[in-house]
């Protein structure tokens, strides 16, 4: 076999083996995509389902605000055993709310952009966004300053200062308005059902309606805080 003929053998097995190549590369790489898509139709329905449970039996925060509101307005010669009540009332509701937003958060999709980085990249990731952690702000939300005020309570003089007062009307309020979009939301799941991609609306809706309050919820904990501090 002549030179030419052994370059002319060459070029077409390498032609060959890059076809080879090419097509086993592009199998894998549709194999992986499929297996990603289910992965994250999996972890979407998973979520979906959950959400839609939650958010059928979420309680309402309506009893939270008025007990908050009765310990606000309390006398100031109230006896001290009278007000502790209303305030261990407080915190077991609190807790319920506070794990109710917290699980709303967590299955909502509100991560879903991380969550799907971190498939795409094999468990890394760089992502930094300004967008506030809301899964964290609903940790003990409500339950933290009333558990401040109840372990202040015995010691201070007076039992409930002014500011303590007004700070526990202000989330009263906050949980009021609050209780009305989460209503509608639940409205708005059950008027969708039968239409398609209902779940992801109705999530959309709830985290655009319910943010701006539990940022505002944080807002008055922490100037609540900032103020004990100041009156320490």
């Amino acid at each position: 076999m002549s030179k030419k003929s052994y370059i002319i053998v060459f070029i077409i097995l390498l032609g060959v083996i890059t076809m080879i190549y090419t097509r086993v590369y592009k199998d894998a790489e549709i194999k992986n995509n499929q297996k990603h898509e289910l992965l994250m139709s999996l972890y979407k329905e998973k979520d979906d389902t959950a959400f839609l449970y939650i958010l059928e039996h979420t309680v309402s925060s309506i009893p939270l605000a008025d007990t908050l509101e009765s310990i606000s307005n309390t006398k100031k010669n109230e006896r001290p055993a009278n007000v502790q009540q209303f305030i261990e009332t407080a915190k077991i509701q609190a807790t319920e709310i506070d794990e109710q937003l917290f699980l709303l958060i967590k299955f909502s999709g509100y991560n879903d952009k991380f969550i799907e980085e971190y498939m795409n990249t094999g468990g890394e990731t760089d992502t930094k966004s300004d967008d506030p952690d809301l899964s964290f702000l609903t940790h003990r939300l409500t339950w933290n300053p009333i558990r401040t005020i109840s372990y202040g309570y015995w010691k201070s003089n007076p039992k409930l200062d002014d500011r303590t007062r007004e700070y526990l009307l202000s989330l009263a309020g906050e949980l009021r308005s609050m209780n009305e979009k989460l209503s509608e939301s639940k409205e708005m799941a059950t008027s969708m059902a039968s239409s398609s991609n209902y779940p992801s609306n109705v999530k959309r809706y709830l985290l655009k309606e319910i943010q701006p309050f539990i940022l505002n919820i944080d807002k008055l904990n922490q100037d609540f805080y900032s103020d004990l501090r100041i009156a320490g």
